[in-house]
């Protein structure tokens, strides 16, 4: 509890980034990745970190039921 899962990467005017992450702190990593991404909306850099980019509302709007539906499984699993 009280550790950063998912964090905004708000650094370009033309691409809002969601970071999905298990914290700071370094742990073990898992045979597989953490949660399953059928519509491979996230970019993996390990099992443990992945990556959501946005172009624009429209990509995000259009995304947004399974966003949620990544971001409440993310933030079950990335205990």
């Amino acid at each position: 509890m009280g550790e950063d899962k998912i964090t905004f990467n708000l650094s370009s005017p033309k691409k809002v980034q969601l970071v999905f992450h298990r914290s700071a702190k370094v742990k073990e990593l898992p045979k597989n990745k953490l949660i399953d991404d059928s519509e491979k909306l996230l970019k993996w850099s390990t099992n443990v970190r992945a990556v959501a980019a946005f172009e624009d509302l429209d990509s995000i709007t259009k995304s947004k039921k399974y966003l949620t539906s990544l971001i409440k499984k993310w933030l079950s699993a990335a205990t």
